[in-house]
């Protein structure tokens, strides 16, 4: 039988052996255990074959599909051998443990590989952002309710320093010339904070020249500047019903006057 099987004789395992080579791998438990696992199932199927005709009487129940360490120690107590003076190795991959990783690693090793580094930069500014913004708006000297010009912001984006030597707030204006210059050329540009260069065209046909407002002449004047978004130009914006451009002409308040 283990002659004919194509599974045991595999490489013509078994074609040169007789009966008296199976005898003797069935001498002992610790030969029975060189035996392969196909060639235990062949022998596990001839015995339960004989059991049926009741030519063999085993009061165990034998399976083909048992483990190898399963079928060893049934073959081993039918032919009366102890398998205790056998050391079984539990190596097989079945017996090995297994390592279950952390769901946080996995989920760490995922986004290692997939995530760009630009969306983690953003899911984490996102994440933090709540708890910063309330920390720094609890610490800020000034409350989130000043209105400006009667005007209460959507946002702060700047709260003032507080002097504890001084006990005062202090408020930093850097380079303020710097900032009125570069607030003229971006007006009479493109336009600034939704507010198109057209009402200062308008007026550049009556008060001012168009060259000023076009060719931005000499963009670093402070002078120029300051007309730019003088009491005269907010007037004449009034005027001509451009009140946006009339009011950032006012918040800017080159002359001074609350």
């Amino acid at each position: 039988m283990l002659q004919v099987n194509s599974h045991t004789n595999v490489k013509r395992h078994w074609d040169n052996r007789d009966i008296n080579v199976l005898k003797e791998h069935l001498s002992s438990s610790r030969k029975i255990k060189l035996l392969r696992d196909v060639d235990l199932k062949v022998l596990i199927r001839f015995l339960k074959r004989h059991m049926k005709s009741n030519a063999i009487v085993v009061n165990l129940k034998l399976k083909e599909s048992d483990k190898k360490q399963a079928k060893f120690e049934k073959l081993c107590t039918i032919f009366g051998y102890d398998t205790k003076t056998v050391q079984w190795k539990t190596t097989g991959r079945g017996n090995q443990a297994k390592n279950v990783q952390k769901l946080a690693e996995i989920c760490i090793k995922v986004l290692q590989t997939t995530a760009p580094k630009r969306v983690l930069n953003i899911a984490h500014s996102e994440y933090h952002w709540i708890y910063e913004l309330a920390k720094w708006e609890k610490n800020s000297t000034v409350s989130s309710t000043v209105k400006f010009h009667e005007i209460e912001p959507d946002y702060w984006f700047y709260h003032p320093e507080y002097s504890n030597s001084r006990q005062q707030i202090e408020v930093k204006c850097i380079d303020s010339t710097h900032l009125l210059t570069r607030a003229r050329r971006k007006c009479c540009k493109e336009g600034l904070h939704n507010i198109s260069n057209g009402p200062w065209l308008k007026v550049a046909k009556t008060l001012l020249s168009t060259e000023i407002i076009e060719d931005i002449i000499d963009p670093m004047s402070v002078s120029m500047a300051t007309t730019n978004f003088s009491e005269a130009v907010e007037n004449t914006m009034l005027e001509n019903g451009d009140v946006d451009a009339a009011s950032l002409c006012h918040v800017v308040d080159c002359r001074g006057r609350p």
